[in-house]
């Protein structure tokens, strides 16, 4: 897959600094937002609403659970220069 400028540029961003992307402050409803392409830039946190059982809070719980809340990224994400997704 070709990556985007600007998600390469997020992934080497992520590397220094910290992301947490919300969702739009303009929502009325109490569902989540997709939190998987912010994972895939490397974004470190990602607002959730725990209290709706929806897909991404499964795959929160799924990704998370027993992990102390903590799980450390990809090598290919750690480098140097980001790799991701590996080719």
């Amino acid at each position: 897959a070709q990556l985007t400028d600007a998600t390469t540029q997020l992934q080497q961003q992520t590397k220094c600094w910290f992301l947490r992307p919300y969702p739009s402050g303009l929502r009325v409803n109490s569902d989540n937002m997709d939190p998987l392409p912010a994972w895939r830039v490397g974004a470190q946190f990602v607002a959730l609403n725990m209290q709706t059982n929806d897909l991404p809070t499964q795959l929160h719980h799924a990704l998370f659970d027993g992990s102390g809340g903590y799980v450390l990224k990809p090598r290919e994400m750690r480098g140097m220069i980001a790799c991701w997704p590996p080719a």
